[in-house]
């Protein structure tokens, strides 16, 4: 049998496996790949599940506020269906808590409910507050074009703590400051 001819070293030396072995080692390898794309993928799903089935329940008024205020922010990226959603919101509880708000939303009977484009992402407004003297960010992540969830952390750019516990008290509106996440500081505003 001739070796393999090719530019490439690496490759000259599989010219020198039987082919016996060369067909089930790349179909191993092959399915390796295979196996590890569909973890990658999977991570994302089960990231966002849960253990255990979610209750639901009304949204509490602080965290309504604070959403209200991120998409009044600004009228555009889809604030306009999202504020139309937010009337409509409920939060799902999980058993095992978190600091992260779980939101559900409904389509209406016999109405279509308006979605956000485009259907996944970050919304680009940012909250700002206080919450027993740790300094928070709160971000709102959109799937489906639906409000998703409120994501709630120690905000890095202003020293916030690596951890705290949940839940969180609420702020008053006056307290937040929102911005829009752009490099411009001009984007700010209380």
């Amino acid at each position: 049998m001739a070796p393999l001819r090719t530019p490439f070293p690496s490759l000259r030396s599989l010219g020198r496996i039987p082919r016996a072995l060369l067909v089930p080692a790349l179909t191993i390898a092959a399915a390796a790949s295979v196996v590890s794309a569909a973890s990658w993928g999977m991570s994302r799903v089960l990231r966002r599940t849960r253990a255990g089935e979610p209750r639901l329940e009304d949204l509490t008024p602080g965290a309504r506020a604070l959403i209200e205020g991120m998409l009044e922010f600004t009228g555009d990226h889809g604030s306009a269906a999202l504020r139309a959603q937010l009337a409509l919101a409920r939060e799902r509880v999980y058993p095992e808590g978190g600091p992260e708000v779980w939101l559900s939303v409904d389509e209406p009977a016999g109405a279509a409910l308006p979605l956000a484009v485009p259907h996944r992402y970050t919304f680009p407004v940012s909250a700002r507050f206080i919450s027993d003297g740790v300094p928070m960010r709160a971000r709102l992540d959109i799937e489906e074009g639906r409000l998703d969830i409120l994501l709630l952390e120690p905000d890095p750019e202003a020293g916030g703590a690596a951890s705290f516990s949940a839940p969180i008290p609420w702020p008053v509106r006056a307290d937040v400051t929102y911005s829009i996440d752009t490099a411009d500081p001009r984007s700010l505003r209380d």
